[in-house]
């Protein structure tokens, strides 16, 4: 979170005081699916912190896509990091904890599923759902 803060204050907020959109990858959302889902950290306990010291988003793009397929997909695209050695079971938790955020948050968090998907089309969904939200 010291990380997060620093973020925010240097990058987020003066962006949107100079009345900038600001395009995060990964952000709280992220956070409580990896601590929360994944960890099994308390989401009280995430959210309180979450509301203390962060700016929620006006739109979030939740990029489904079953646990096993992404995990094929990394494996053929670089060395695995830390979080893609976890057990599926790590990864299914993770995701069901976004799929519960998007249910919790319909007018925030818009779930794509993207299995399948050329990077081409995902873009053109996103930016879709952007024109419809923010005009074209």
């Amino acid at each position: 979170y010291a990380d997060r803060m620093e973020h925010i204050a240097r990058v987020i907020k003066p962006a949107l005081m100079a009345k900038k959109i600001v395009i995060c990858d990964r952000y709280i959302d992220s956070t409580i699916a990896y601590q929360v889902g994944g960890r099994g950290l308390s989401k009280p306990l995430i959210d309180a912190i979450n509301d203390t010291i962060c700016i929620w988003p006006d739109l979030t793009f939740l990029l489904d896509i079953p646990p096993e397929e992404g995990l094929y997909r990394a494996k053929n695209r670089a060395t695995l990091d830390r979080f893609e050695k976890e057990s599926l079971a790590f990864h299914q938790a993770i995701r069901t904890m976004y799929l519960d955020q998007a249910q919790a948050y319909p007018d925030r968090i818009h779930c794509l599923p993207v299995s399948g998907l050329t990077p081409e089309e995902v873009f053109l969904a996103i930016q879709k759902k952007l024109n419809q939200r923010i005009g074209a």
